[in-house]
């Protein structure tokens, strides 16, 4: 599921849905680039959606640094994995 596609009935300034895309692609290519069993084709499209709602979520609470977002996503999913 692309990002954009739950960012449609948000409101994001454009700098702030810049850093939640680069989040989003940060997260998602470590995940991939380690070889994560989240990245595995059985969980891909589970993890992107959950990866994608938190991102957005918090980005809602206010935070705004794609470092950040991205940071809080892989530890949210670290936590709560989905399961397959």
């Amino acid at each position: 599921m692309p990002v954009s596609r739950l960012l449609i009935e948000r409101a994001f300034d454009l700098g702030h849905t810049k850093a939640i895309c680069d989040a989003f692609d940060g997260a998602w290519a470590f995940l991939t680039r380690s070889q994560s069993p989240l990245a595995s084709a059985g969980l891909a499209n589970t993890t992107r959606e959950m990866l994608a709602k938190h991102i957005i979520e918090m980005a809602e609470r206010g935070l705004r640094d794609s470092g950040e977002l991205e940071a809080d996503a892989l530890s949210y999913l670290q936590n709560n994995p989905p399961e397959a």
